[in-house]
Formats: C-alpha cells, sequence, structure tokens
C-alpha cells in the first residue's frame, strides 16, 4: 500500500511511475528488502537533477531521506531507470 501511495505521490509531481512490484514472502523470492529507503540507479552523472528532485520528492512523501545507491553492473538497472526501494516495516 505504502508503495502505490508513493507512486501515486510521484505522479502528481510530474515523475512517471512504471510500476509497483511487490516482496513476496515466498521462499523462492529473491529480493531482500532493505534495512533503511533506498533509490538505486544507474551512475549517469547527467541525470542528477533529476535523481536530487526525485530524492526530495520521495523524502517529502515518506518523511525519510533516501539512500543514493548506484547500481554496478548495468545488467542489474536499464539506465534511466530508478527503483525505489521500501524498507520492511
Amino acid at each position: 500500500m505504502r508503495g502505490e501511495k508513493l507512486a501515486q505521490a510521484l505522479e502528481e509531481k510530474g515523475i512517471a511511475v512504471q510500476g509497483v512490484d511487490v516482496k513476496s514472502n515466498a521462499k523462492e523470492a529473491k529480493l531482500i528488502t532493505p534495512e533503511n529507503l533506498e533509490i538505486r540507479f544507474s551512475k549517469d552523472p547527467n541525470e542528477e537533477p533529476f535523481l536530487s528532485g526525485l530524492a526530495e520528492a520521495v523524502e517529502r512523501f515518506t518523511g525519510e531521506q533516501p539512500k543514493l545507491v548506484s547500481v554496478s553492473s548495468p545488467n542489474d538497472l536499464d539506465p534511466g531507470n530508478y527503483e525505489i526501494w521500501l524498507p520492511k516495516r
């Protein structure tokens, strides 16, 4: 539910949201929920202003400052895409 509300808040700020995925509790799930709020992105210095604006919008909605995580492998995340990982609470 938090993810959907965050997606709606971002869209209201003009930031397009492609989808919301929720990690299941199934044993075969490979995603690990972070301890703190994270924004994961591929390193691209030209998108720094967008990344800063995205982080501000997420912080305003959640009340938490997100940790910015640069994804090292280009196979992990397509350039220009950002993933917001909410902590398990």
